[in-house]
């Protein structure tokens, strides 16, 4: 659904879509449409190759329907960690008015604190490097970009 269609008939698709959402989640059914994504390729720069496929990057767009989705049960699920204690102060990924300089700070912090008392004091980065998804998407193996975030992710919640 082309967005100027959903905003000029907002009234009469809203109640339509609260059913629509309310059923994919009740049954945990996620239709086609949800799922699908348009795939533009894209120049990584401007001075490559616009005939070599290796010059491209995809970029994949969700439909409206797939977004609004998304950020209805971001929402929801946000509420319900924060209702239920269970999201950390230091989460800066999710919440709203949180950035990654908080954390960035706080161990700045920890470590500055832990020298001034004459102790050690070490980081370690546990997670892959940001290059090794671009390189996963530039060989067109959205699959493998996919795995490589997954894996970061699942290695941050280890500490």
């Amino acid at each position: 659904m082309p967005t100027w269609l959903l905003k000029q008939y907002i009234e009469l698709l809203a109640l339509f879509l609260c059913q629509l959402f309310n059923w994919t989640l009740e049954h945990g059914i996620f239709s086609s449409m949800f799922t699908c994504a348009y795939i533009m390729p894209i120049l990584k720069k401007a001075d490559l190759d616009a005939a070599d496929v290796r010059s491209h990057q995809p970029i994949f767009n969700l439909s409206v329907l797939s977004q609004l989705l998304e950020r209805l049960l971001s929402r929801q699920l946000l509420q319900y960690l924060k209702d239920s204690g269970l999201l950390s102060d230091f989460q800066s990924a999710y919440p709203a008015h949180h950035s990654m300089e908080t954390p960035l700070l706080n161990v700045l912090s920890n470590i500055l604190l832990a020298l001034d008392l004459g102790n050690l004091a070490m980081y370690v980065c546990t997670s892959r490097p940001i290059g090794s998804i671009r390189q996963c998407r530039s060989r067109y193996a959205p699959a493998a970009a996919k795995d490589s975030v997954q894996s970061q992710r699942s290695s941050n919640k280890l500490f």
